[in-house]
């Protein structure tokens, strides 16, 4: 698969659990946006580490607020 940036591509373990990346501008980087408990989100990750990436089709929501 090509990891093209601002794309997002996905990662399921054999318990189906999901983790949602965004490629950033080096095409071996995502950043996690979506994680069913296993990264927090914003964690940066070299994509290499993860076999069989998928493209992700669906929704996530992002929400932002401040903490100050």
């Amino acid at each position: 698969m090509v990891l093209e940036q601002g794309k997002l591509v996905k990662w399921e373990n054999k318990q189906k659990q999901q983790i949602v990346f965004i490629i950033t501008d080096r095409p071996s980087e995502g950043v996690v946006i979506h994680s069913d408990y296993l990264l927090s989100t914003g964690t940066i990750v070299n994509l290499t580490d993860y076999n069989d990436l998928q493209p992700f089709v669906g929704t996530v929501h992002v929400n932002s607020e401040s903490t100050s």
